[in-house]
Order: structure tokens, then C-alpha cells, then sequence
């Protein structure tokens, strides 16, 4: 028990102590107070005049321009049943308008353009039906018609090669050629009446690979004493002319890559009139860098108003058939810090989300349509907020597409998303493949195949049934889920696509592992066959065979 004297004692030093306590926060206090005085007092007095700067920084975390996104037809194209939804998801998530590559898929008409369409293209009311769709949602669609490069699906034809500006490689037309001009300008015309409220058309127009190369375009460069860029920007101008002419309140939009090539001395005449929105491309993951401050400082100089292109899909690899949806987030965050540093002196007026379904006509398919919708949305939640992390964007996309796994959108490492939309299952199936192939890689390499279950070993059925045994449980596994995938993918694959698109992504992506498979079971049944086995050395016998 403390006595009095004790608690007396205890009680000063109590007292004493929060007496220190009061001057030392008093004397924090006052410190505080003078650094805060001295440091407005040295701020520019304009600054303190602009409380709106803070303001405009968050601003510009969400993108203000119009959204649209782009539908590459010329893979692995929907079926018309699917725009309905397609279409409503666009609407429900802000996208204002599509970017409809239709390449040989649309409905072309008259003699000459007998062979232009695909065997399976839309037909006419199937354009009319995508048309009405999406005025029902409130989309602009905006057609994109290659006019210079790009034009394999015409060029590869017999009735069109004699206008190529290499004869053995379709990819390019020759400008020089008035049979050039005629066949663009009637794909143009047929393209735009097909689509009556049609208010923009994009050219294509990008990177072109063969220029100035026939001798047509090399006489024309010398009699004119103009460079090959030069010879390009005749035949755009040629083009949006006969544009203009035949609908006055078109607007065109181009691609930009070989517009940077005309920013010099001449640019000043080069550009003048030349009333056209260029679109920029870049799906790199650093955008800031790849395109650099010259070529906005420049543009700004030109253009009143600038589209830019990111990507959603289809720009990490030609035969990628999971979407690195990383990739692509950081690709929209690096838009955002250039149209952030920008603003002020280029109008971003609008960003085309771009989704390649194939590189060119020739190229094999890359992500499909369906695989990818979630990383589409996921970039939209980036314009939104640059911010976001990618953990909330997998749950906020999540539950538009009613994922039990969300975070798994993220990609195949953290499982499968099985969510709920049309054509999801092409979705899991996709994931479920990507599994079973790195599953098959582990066992290819393994120390029991490439020990006991090497050619030589099939060949002569020479080998160790202990070793064998431990991956034939495995293998009979591997072909049972590739042959319930194959037929699982086929279903999903039909309720979006037609039978052709189907066959292809099947032959392009499950054959050769399902060959594979097959091999290393044959492998493994001559590696059992024997349970008796001659002497070595087999070099004569070798050569014998």
C-alpha cells in the first residue's frame, strides 16, 4: 500500500512532466508557424492567384476526349447475332463509337469486284442490322478503308495484281497507276453508302513498306522532282478531294506513321489545307519516349484536332492468344502522362482502343474478340483514372462480366476467371489451354523424356519401363484434356463465330499440341513394348536403318 508522502512525490513528477510536454508542443507549435509564414511569403503571388491548378491536375487523371474501339474484321469475325450484345456492353461502359475494319468482309458489288468480298463475308442486310444496332445504342460507327498499304485482300487477286508497286508482293498499290485511284475510290464509295449516317471515315494510310518502287512512281519522282513522301501525300490528297467533293461534311482520319516523315522545312506547304484528322498510333508500354515532344510540337502546329490510337488487344505478339492485359495498362498510363503533359497545346480530341484480330490478310489469328473484352474495359477504367491499381480494375471489370475470379483477368498465373458472358467460355477454354500447354512443356523437359524417351530410345524400343512409367499417367491426362478442350472450344467458338473461324483457331492452336501429345504416346508405347533387350552397341544396326 503507497503512502502519502509517495503519491505526493509521484504526483510532482507527473505534474513536472506535463509541463515539459506543454512548452515542447509549444515551442513545435511556433517553429511550425514560422516556417509556414516565411514559406508563403517567398511563393510567387500569381501562384496563390491560380487555385485552379490543382484542380486541372486532377482533371486530366480521367480522359475527357471521346472513346472508341476498334473491330478488326478481317479475323475471325462475329457472328451478326453477336453486335447485340457486343454493342450494349460498348454503350454500358462509355465507349462512344467503333472503328469497323471490315476488310474483305464486306459486301463489295459489281463485275470487277466479283472476288474482293470472302466466301463468308456480310451480306448487305447483315450491314444494315450491324447499322441499326448500333444507332439503338447510341454508337458512331466510323468504316476504315485502306487506301494505299494494307490492301492484300485486293491485291492478292489475279484481276488486281497488275497493281501492285512491287509485282510479287500484294501489300502495296501503286499510286502512279490511274487503275489505283479507280479501285480505291469505288471500295470508298460503296463502303460509305452502305452506312447512311455516316459522319467520318478513317483512310488507314499508315506505315507504308514499298514506296516509290515501280517504274511508273520512279519516272513520276523524276519528272516532278518530289521526294517518295511527297509521291504519298499526292495520292492522299488526290483521294480526300474526291472525298470531299462527293461528300462535304466527311470527316477523314488517317493514320500518322508516314506523316512524320514529312515534318521538315516543307511542312508548312505540305500541310496547308490539308483539312484531315491524323490519328497517332502507338501501342508501346512508353509512349512518352517512343514518339518524343517534337512530333507534338510540330503537329500542334497543323492539326486543330488529334486522335490517338492504344491497344487492347493484338500488339504483343502475332500468334498471342492470351492478352497480356498488363501490357496493355501500362500502354493507357503512358497515354495519359503524354496527353497530361500536352494538354495545353494539342487537342486530344478522341482515342481509337485498338484490337488487331490479325498483323495482315496473310497472318495467323491473335487474340480473339471475347478474350480480350475484359482488357478492353480494364484500359477504359484507366482513362477513367490513371490511378487505378490493377487489382481494383480486375473487381470493377469483374463485375460487369460476372467473374467469380476476378483478379484471375490479370492473366492465366493466377488461375481462371470463370466469369459469365457471351463467349466466356471461349474465355476459359483460352486459359484452360494456356495451362495445359506449360503443363506439357514441364513434362517435354523433364528428366524422364529427355533421358528415356529420346528418338533413339523410340526407335529401337531400348529404354527403362521405371522411368517411362512415372510420365505415362501424366500423358494419358494430357490427351484426355486436349480432346475434351478441342470440343469444348469448338461449342464456345460457334456461338460467336462461323465454322471457318472456328476450324482455323482449332488447326492454329490445338493441333499442333494435341500432334505433340499423340507423338510422345507412341513414344512412350514403343518404349514399353519390350521386356527383353539385346546387347549393346546398336551403331551397326543404326545405319542399317
Amino acid at each position: 500500500m503507497k503512502t502519502k508522502s509517495s503519491y505526493c512525490s509521484n504526483r510532482k513528477m507527473y505534474n513536472c512532466w506535463l509541463k515539459y510536454v506543454v512548452i515542447y508542443m509549444s515551442i513545435l507549435s511556433t517553429v511550425g508557424l514560422i516556417i509556414v509564414y516565411f514559406y508563403f511569403q517567398s511563393i510567387d503571388p500569381k501562384i496563390l492567384n491560380e487555385p485552379t491548378v490543382v484542380w486541372d491536375h486532377m482533371e486530366t487523371s480521367t480522359y475527357q476526349g471521346k472513346r472508341y474501339v476498334h473491330l478488326d474484321l478481317k479475323g475471325a469475325p462475329p457472328k451478326v447475332s453477336y453486335y447485340r450484345y457486343l454493342f450494349s456492353i460498348f454503350a454500358e461502359v462509355g465507349i462512344r463509337g467503333i472503328l469497323i475494319e471490315y476488310e474483305d468482309m464486306f459486301p463489295f458489288k459489281g463485275n470487277s469486284f466479283n472476288n474482293l468480298s470472302a466466301l463468308n463475308a456480310y451480306s448487305v442486310g447483315d450491314i444494315k442490322v450491324i447499322n441499326n444496332l448500333a444507332q439503338e445504342n447510341n454508337l458512331e460507327i466510323i468504316p476504315l478503308v485502306p487506301v494505299f498499304g494494307e490492301l492484300e485482300f485486293a491485291l492478292k487477286l489475279d484481276e488486281f495484281k497488275h497493281l501492285r508497286e512491287i509485282p510479287e508482293l500484294p501489300q502495296v498499290v501503286c499510286p502512279s497507276n490511274v487503275e489505283s485511284m479507280e479501285l480505291i475510290t469505288e471500295m470508298v464509295m460503296q463502303v460509305i453508302e452502305a452506312h447512311p449516317n455516316l459522319r467520318a471515315i478513317h483512310i488507314g494510310g499508315g506505315e507504308i513498306l514499298y514506296l516509290g518502287r515501280c517504274k511508273k512512281c520512279k519516272e513520276k519522282i523524276n519528272s516532278l522532282k518530289i521526294s517518295k513522301e511527297d509521291l504519298y501525300l499526292q495520292h492522299i490528297k488526290m483521294l480526300c478531294n474526291f472525298i470531299r467533293h462527293k461528300y462535304p461534311k466527311m470527316s477523314i482520319l488517317i493514320w500518322d506513321d508516314q506523316l512524320r516523315y514529312l515534318l521538315d522545312e516543307e511542312s508548312q506547304n505540305r500541310f496547308h489545307d490539308f483539312n484531315i484528322i491524323p490519328v497517332v498510333k502507338q501501342f508501346d508500354s512508353d509512349v512518352f519516349d517512343k514518339l518524343g515532344s517534337p512530333l507534338w510540337n510540330e503537329y500542334a502546329k497543323y492539326f486543330t484536332k488529334i486522335w490517338i490510337a492504344s491497344a487492347f488487344k493484338g500488339a504483343t505478339g502475332v500468334d498471342d492468344y492470351i492478352v497480356n492485359v498488363a501490357h496493355y495498362m501500362q500502354n493507357h498510363r503512358s497515354w495519359m502522362s503524354v496527353i497530361d503533359n500536352y494538354k495545353y497545346s494539342v487537342n486530344f480530341s478522341a482515342i481509337i482502343i485498338t484490337g488487331l484480330q490479325r498483323y495482315n490478310h496473310f497472318s495467323t489469328l491473335c487474340e480473339l474478340l471475347p478474350v480480350a473484352l475484359p482488357s478492353l474495359v480494364m484500359n477504359l477504367k484507366i482513362l477513367e483514372s490513371k490511378d487505378i491499381n490493377h487489382l481494383e480494375a480486375s473487381k470493377q471489370v469483374g463485375k460487369i462480366f460476372k467473374c467469380q475470379q476476378a483478379y484471375a483477368l490479370m492473366g492465366p498465373s493466377l488461375g481462371t476467371p470463370r466469369c459469365s458472358f457471351p463467349g466466356s467460355e471461349i474465355l476459359e477454354n483460352v486459359y484452360r489451354l494456356h495451362q495445359l500447354i506449360d503443363d506439357f512443356k514441364q513434362i517435354a523437359q523433364s528428366l524422364e523424356v529427355k533421358g528415356w524417351m529420346s528418338s533413339f530410345n523410340s526407335h529401337y524400343g531400348f529404354s527403362s519401363p521405371e522411368h517411362v512409367m512415372r510420365v505415362a499417367t501424366q500423358l494419358n491426362h494430357f490427351e484426355k484434356e486436349i480432346n475434351e478442350i478441342e470440343n469444348d472450344m469448338s461449342r464456345a467458338l460457334l456461338d460467336v463465330y462461323d465454322a471457318f473461324t472456328k476450324n482455323e483457331w482449332i488447326f492454329t492452336y490445338i493441333l499442333p499440341l494435341k500432334r505433340q501429345i499423340s507423338e510422345l504416346q507412341r513414344t512412350k508405347a514403343k518404349c514399353l513394348s519390350k521386356n527383353i533387350w539385346p546387347r549393346k552397341p546398336f551403331n551397326n544396326r543404326i545405319l542399317e536403318n
